[in-house]
């Protein structure tokens, strides 16, 4: 799902420590760097808004 990044959603992820990135998955395999579920993991891998006006999420998602 890609969602526009605004002032709020940076807010929310600051105050709220949401994560959403790979490195914080359960599916995420860091010693193959690749998602262990086969899915691309590029759109995924970096959790810095900044700088950004869109950001991917992965439908799979779980954090551990």
């Amino acid at each position: 799902m890609v969602h526009t990044i605004d002032e709020r959603l940076r807010e929310e992820v600051r105050r709220y420590h949401l994560v959403f990135a790979c490195p914080e998955c359960a599916s995420y395999d860091p010693d193959g760097d690749r998602c262990s579920l086969g899915y691309p993991h590029q759109p995924h891998r970096d959790p810095v808004l900044d700088g950004r006006d869109h950001v991917v999420f992965c439908k799979a998602f779980e954090v551990w």
